[in-house]
């Protein structure tokens, strides 16, 4: 059993681990992603998504600070992001409708978070005017966000992928960690390839493992004992 130094250890190859890798390979050396997927990063979660490019409409300031201001944030950053290294996107707005009065209390109340947040753009139409843009639409009003869209999820991992190994960064594919334990100054990983399993230690660990994040979360810390709560699609 081998074991290798490196800086920073990112778990997981999806859109997180990958942006996170090419964040970080712009200033640090000795990146190293680890990806349990044999032959490609972003096959779980990332590649299956809805690929939506929110616009920041449903977040409470009251409820999800971080989100409310990090998604409206984000919507201008992607699309930015996608005309610069030509990942396929379209912007093809949304529209929120409103079927009956009550369904037109949210409408509003989703108008109010979205000037809130400053998602720009977005306004409130009335059903004639929402049938200019799609005929087939029924209901009494709608909500009109035009920052909403869909982007190619499987082509943006790649490209940021690429852009962290271009950065320095490493992978490390078909490498699942089964051990983690904490160190005066950072972390021992047990990884296993196969039949075979390695040690390796890092300064810093980032946890981008998504559904599997609280494994990793509980293995630095058992008494965490985070749990995830999947939904539906995830």
């Amino acid at each position: 059993m081998s074991c290798e130094r490196v800086n920073v250890v990112i778990i997981g190859g999806g859109v997180v681990g990958c942006g996170v890798a090419y964040e970080l390979s712009k200033s640090l050396d000795g990146i190293l992603l680890i990806e349990k997927n044999p032959k490609i990063v972003g096959e779980n979660q990332s590649s299956r998504s809805s690929r939506v490019i929110h616009s920041g409409i449903y977040y409470d300031k009251r409820i999800s600070p971080k989100k409310a201001k990090l998604c409206v944030e984000g919507n201008k950053l992607i699309y930015e992001f996608c005309l610069e290294y030509g990942v396929q996107h379209r912007k093809t707005g949304k529209l929120v409708i409103a079927t009956n009065k009550l369904e037109e209390e949210y409408v509003d109340a989703t108008l109010a978070i979205a000037r809130e947040n400053g998602v720009p753009g977005v306004r409130k139409i009335s059903i004639e005017e929402a049938r200019d843009m799609g005929p087939k639409v029924y209901g009494v009003s709608a909500l009109c966000v035009p920052t909403s869209g869909i982007v190619d999820a499987t082509g943006l991992v790649s490209t940021l992928h690429s852009l962290a190994s271009q950065g320095g960064a490493d992978t490390l594919l078909g490498s699942k960690v089964v051990g983690i334990e904490p160190m005066s100054d950072g972390f021992k990983l047990v990884i296993e390839q196969g039949h075979a399993r390695e040690t390796l230690e890092t300064k810093i660990l980032v946890n981008c493992a998504g559904l599997f994040s609280d494994d990793i979360a509980n293995m630095v810390n058992p008494e965490n004992n985070y749990e995830i709560d999947p939904v539906k699609g995830e």
